[in-house]
């Protein structure tokens, strides 16, 4: 195409002696703009937000479930345990309702609906607990284990730790920890014992969190702490009666995990480009009208 006369503009309304589809290079590169809505902050600043809490308090509920995992696996069918265990957490699904509608999470008008599904779901589970601590029966103890550590570190990974991410999903995370309990039931002595450990399961991986997210604005940096050092002090307790160094590998795992992602976070957040320009679609800021 010969060069012309006019210069190039970015109008419809008028006629030039240019292709609909033409664009100017200089005005291209004008319009471009790297890293717009990038934050890049320092390592002070990621150990002092509570996304570092989160991932300690999941780790831990990691490594609480598999405690009482152990505790269950070693008690018989006529042991008390699951009956305590059992209450404990109907009293921890009450406690959740109660602090939900305290906290105007939900109305007070369907807590009776919420009891009821509660209700149901317990009913539910009590009927296919039989069904699901057979489902893995016929596979081989360490395959099972290997398939649980795999789904609890897909867990980990894709969980939602109070801000959102590309590899953040909700309901994968869940559907890895609850894959890992459907995995470990098999190895529990009675149906009993696989309705205790899923009902806390489900409470520890499905309620907790969802709670915690809707806490993070009213609640203090305090009581996450600690909420955080109760978990752990738990953990190092239910773990000392089974393995020697069991509180010393929770400790090391804990810290190496929370080391790694610190550092990996800081160092590649300079690495991130992410590039603007007319090609976006139109964000309006209600906060402007």
């Amino acid at each position: 195409m010969a060069e012309s006369s006019k210069p190039w503009k970015k109008i419809l309304y008028e006629r030039q002696e240019y292709p609909d589809n033409y664009l100017d290079e200089e005005q291209f590169r004008k319009d471009l703009k790297n890293n717009l809505f990038v934050e890049i902050q320092t390592i002070n600043e990621v150990i002092q937000s509570p996304v570092v809490l989160y991932l300690l308090q999941e780790m831990n509920s990691v490594f609480l479930f598999l405690s009482v995992f152990w505790q269950l696996e070693e008690s018989t069918s006529v042991s008390l345990s699951p009956l305590v265990l059992i209450s404990v957490c109907c009293f921890l699904s009450c406690l959740l309702l109660l602090s939900a509608i305290t906290m105007n999470i939900i109305s007070s008008s369907d807590s009776f609906e919420c009891i009821k599904q509660s209700v149901l779901f317990i009913l539910f589970l009590s009927g296919t607990s039989p069904i699901l601590r057979t489902l893995t029966e016929s596979i081989s103890t360490d395959s099972l284990w290997c398939m649980t550590i795999i789904s609890f570190l897909a867990h980990l990974a894709f969980h939602k730790y109070g801000i959102d991410g590309v590899l953040v999903s909700e309901a994968f995370s869940l559907n890895a920890a609850i894959f890992a309990v459907v995995c470990l039931v098999s190895r529990l002595p009675s149906s009993l014992h696989a309705f205790s450990l899923i009902l806390f399961a489900v409470i520890l991986f499905a309620l907790l969190p969802q709670l915690r997210n809707h806490c993070n604005s009213g609640m203090s940096y305090l009581f996450f702490q600690a909420l955080t050092l109760f978990l752990f002090l738990l953990v190092i307790t239910l773990l000392s009666t089974h393995f020697d160094y069991g509180p010393l590998f929770v400790f090391i795992f804990c810290h190496f995990v929370l080391v790694v992602s610190l550092v990996a976070f800081v160092k590649l957040q300079f690495l991130r480009n992410t590039i603007h320009g007319p090609w976006d679609e139109a964000a309006i800021d209600l906060n402007d009208l």
